[in-house]
């Protein structure tokens, strides 16, 4: 342990073999779950998303040798928050949030009446590759050495490997915004309606949503007539 000025909490020497398992461990399901969102399997994909942060936070949590069990949680990203508050400021909070309720999706039998979820792929990809790069140059800047490090991320991007680059506005260095409305985009509605039946809806879109957080709610009921049901975004009218 390498003592610091005086005023200053000691540094510690980071869990470096932890560090290292659970960058690889997250970088396995994030590419896995940009495979499924590109797929259009967006449930499936946002499960795997919500693992992927969780890891990729515990890596960040394992460079100052902290440690915090159990999936993605609020514990987590406030560890996060208090580490490195330049890379948290960066990271959209309803997306964590969302990637937080995604991991229910597992066993859609278990969902509590309520659950709610909308899961738009070009803007969930968005917000994946976003957070996943931030991560992935903060924890190769915290070895400190002034080396450069190379991750399966780095590899895979400089040998521009398919899974990593489609659909990926950070390495497009294209504006976030105009890469999620710039074409179609498949959404997945899902809600546990307080009558115990399941509810879901998936649809092509690509109209910019009146509520734009990624927590919005799926489904909503419309007030005038409890029977009808309004989708977060307009979906594109059916082929002819």
């Amino acid at each position: 342990m390498k003592k610091g000025r005086k005023g200053e909490r000691p540094v510690q020497k980071a869990h470096v073999r932890k560090v290292v398992d659970f960058m690889n461990d997250g970088f396995h399901d994030y590419i896995a779950a940009r495979v499924l969102l590109n797929a259009g399997l967006l449930q499936q994909g946002a499960v795997l998303a919500s693992t992927a942060i969780e890891k990729y936070f515990k890596a960040v949590m394992a460079t100052r040798s902290m440690e915090s069990h159990g999936h993605l949680k609020t514990a987590h990203w406030n560890s996060v928050r208090n580490l490195e508050p330049v890379l948290f400021a960066q990271i959209d909070g309803d997306f964590l949030q969302l990637c937080k309720k995604c991991y229910d999706l597992r066993y859609t039998e278990q969902l509590s009446i309520g659950f709610n979820a909308v899961i738009a792929q070009r803007e969930f990809l968005a917000e994946l590759d976003a957070t996943v790069a931030l991560i992935e140059d903060t924890v190769v800047r915290a070895s400190g050495d002034g080396k450069e490090v190379q991750t399966r991320y780095t590899v895979m991007k400089r040998e521009n490997d398919a899974r990593i680059w489609i659909n990926n506005h950070v390495l497009a260095q294209s504006v976030k915004e105009a890469f999620i409305y710039s074409d179609n985009q498949v959404v997945h509605e899902i809600k546990q309606g307080s009558h115990g039946g399941l509810m879901e809806v998936t649809y092509t879109s690509r109209k910019i949503p009146a509520n734009k957080s990624m927590m919005r709610p799926a489904l909503a009921r419309d007030q005038s007539n409890p029977l009808s049901y309004t989708m977060s975004h307009e979906a594109n009218a059916a082929t002819k």
